[in-house]
């Protein structure tokens, strides 16, 4: 679930207030935008990956959003890649 106190898009839909599925795509003020994703179907973990090529004043791939589960590893799949 996302709210927003300003109008934001949710697949070129303007809401203040939506449920997110895999896939949907994010918009923040005029071109911001990010991918909703759940790597892990066991998991209710999400990420949300920037895919508008914005660079924020750090280095940033996604943003997870945490649930009680989190899954961690090298496969391409997983809510979080890392080095085993």
């Amino acid at each position: 679930m996302v709210e927003s106190i300003r109008p934001l898009q949710v697949n070129g839909q303007t809401v203040t207030k939506a449920t997110l599925v895999p896939g949907d795509r994010v918009t923040l003020g005029a071109a911001c935008q990010f991918r909703f994703l759940l790597p892990v179907p066991v998991s209710t973990s999400a990420l949300l990956q920037l895919v508008s090529g914005h660079r924020l004043p750090v280095s940033v791939d996604g943003i997870l959003l945490m649930a009680e589960t989190l899954v961690l590893g090298p496969a391409r799949r997983l809510t979080c890649r890392c080095r085993t």
